[in-house]
């Protein structure tokens, strides 16, 4: 039960970095939108367009989000009934 525990911690730390990685690209994407001034037209729209994300993109985060939210909430569960199991058992 504790392993259980422990590899569902591991995975949402995981995830947690996943996500943090993405929000540091995302940043750096919005820095290249704003160094984009000596391009022309075309290259000033393809960057502007690579700093939006698409509706997949927000549905992908959103997903890995609850995917985040729900470990903690079982993670919690399994602490929760792992502490009662085993003070009915001392």
């Amino acid at each position: 039960m504790e392993r259980l525990a422990e590899r569902r911690m591991q995975r949402e730390e995981e995830a947690i970095g996943d996500l943090e990685d993405d929000s540091e690209d995302e940043d750096e994407d919005r820095d290249g939108v704003d160094n984009v001034s000596s391009m022309g037209s075309k290259g000033r729209k393809a960057e502007e367009t690579k700093g939006v994300m698409t509706e997949e993109q927000k549905m992908d985060k959103g997903k890995r989000m609850f995917s985040v939210f729900a470990a903690r909430m079982f993670e919690r569960r399994v602490w929760t009934a792992y502490r009662e199991k085993a003070t009915q058992e001392h």
